[in-house]
């Protein structure tokens, strides 16, 4: 691989950062960290910029202009919410653009370890754990990194590599890649199932929410210890409400008076088509099943269709249906 200047990486780097803003939002996207706030010298930002640059050039070569091609989008707050960038977003927006990114639209997180990271770039690695992302961390040669991120290695998909050159790093970013590529194809559909499973149940907390008193909200956020604006960025998005830890769904819906599981099975699940309906009641017909047995079929059907499940078996036949049954029955 070609080396470049600083210069020449850095007259293109916004149009490389911008990868992917061409393509259709449910392709997968890759999420790019690196140490931004206390780089103090113009030196240590130039070689954050230059290494994640070869980043997301690795991340183009190994997936759009691969043999094989499978486009991904990237995104990274180097481009966008760079201190040295001048803006004037506000804290607020940038923490809520990054975790927005993260938690809705993120399938992979690669992390820049340069002077171990920073505090936002720990965030992420614990938001990515959180949501199953595969990580990858990459540290420059003969320095130092945490034995606790060694060791969550151990629970999570993350996978701590050093490197000597930019070459190298390139290499590791695109074996790393080739590794992680069915996993992170398959993770739009994965998020739009999360959607799909929790839209039901941020849409009975919203509801319950906005219908409580100014007094009533605050006894809920003194019980709960779950800040308003935590509690109104839950109850906006089904995919914001995914990544919120068990113990906040749990307190929000003993707060609210709201069984959790329950709001989620009993509504939210997708439909079956007219095809899927006709060889059901084609199916009870021939088979005499009894209209309980035909709610219990159809009700196990979607909340499998909502977990992405039975995508080998179309249920639009007698056949199909049976066979469904029998294997949720166990037979």
């Amino acid at each position: 691989m070609g080396r470049r200047s600083h210069a020449d990486a850095m007259s293109g780097q916004h149009d490389l950062f911008s990868l992917g803003e061409d393509l259709d939002p449910a392709c997968p996207l890759v999420y790019v960290a690196m140490p931004l706030s206390h780089l103090g010298t113009p030196e240590e930002r130039q070689l954050v910029e230059s290494n994640a640059f070869i980043i997301v050039r690795a991340i183009n070569e190994s997936t759009r202009d691969a043999a094989e091609p499978w486009p991904v989008r990237v995104h990274s707050p180097i481009v966008w919410t760079a201190p040295w960038n001048k803006d004037t977003l506000e804290p607020e927006e940038i923490y809520r653009r990054n975790t927005e990114i993260l938690w809705e639209d993120a399938d992979a997180l690669i992390i820049l370890g340069i002077k171990g990271a920073s505090l936002g770039a720990g965030q992420e690695l614990a938001w990515a754990c959180a949501l199953h992302r595969p990580v990858l961390y990459l540290y420059p040669e003969g320095t130092n990194v945490s034995r606790q991120l060694r060791g969550a290695a151990s629970e999570h998909d993350i996978i701590v590599q050093e490197y000597a050159t930019p070459d190298e790093m390139h290499d590791l970013v695109g074996r790393w890649l080739a590794s992680r590529r069915h996993i992170i194809c398959d993770g739009p559909r994965r998020r739009r199932s999360q959607k799909l499973r929790f839209t039901a149940l941020m849409s009975a907390f919203a509801a319950k929410w906005k219908a409580l008193s100014t007094d009533e909200q605050a006894h809920v956020v003194a019980v709960t210890r779950i800040a308003p604006g935590r509690i109104a960025r839950l109850f906006a998005s089904p995919l914001a409400l995914a990544a919120a830890s068990l113990a906040e769904i749990a307190a929000l819906g003993g707060a609210l008076g709201i069984d959790a599981a329950s709001a989620m099975l009993a509504r939210g699940l997708p439909d079956l088509v007219p095809q899927q309906r006709a060889a059901l009641a084609n199916a009870a017909e021939e088979l005499g099943w009894t209209a309980r047995e035909v709610l219990r079929v159809e009700h196990e059907a979607r909340n499998e269709l909502a977990r992405g499940g039975i995508r080998r078996l179309p249920l639009a036949s007698i056949d199909d249906w049976e066979n469904f049954r029998r294997r949720r029955d166990g037979r």
